[in-house]
């Protein structure tokens, strides 16, 4: 099956030091992905419909990511184990 091209290449790892921003990196990584869409010129009709409800669930997933960055920013880190 031939996939169409992304608008932006995904993050494919993240820094995983062992501190206190490593949720956050992991969080914003997947964040980052979420704005890679698929570009639908060129597509039959089906096919749009079809990338375009994935490009959604992109935009679904990016605002439930967001909610989740805000509120760990917001949280006071705790020890390291």
């Amino acid at each position: 099956m031939n996939l169409p091209p992304l608008i932006q290449e995904p993050l494919v790892s993240v820094d995983c030091t062992p501190d206190h921003e490593y949720p956050i990196r992991i969080l914003r990584a997947h964040r980052a992905n979420c704005n890679c869409r698929w570009k639908t010129s060129g597509l039959s009709a089906e096919q749009t419909r079809f990338y375009e409800l994935m490009n959604h669930v992109c935009e679904l997933r990016a605002q439930i990511l967001d909610d989740a960055i805000r509120k760990l920013e917001l949280a006071p880190a705790g020890p390291l184990i």
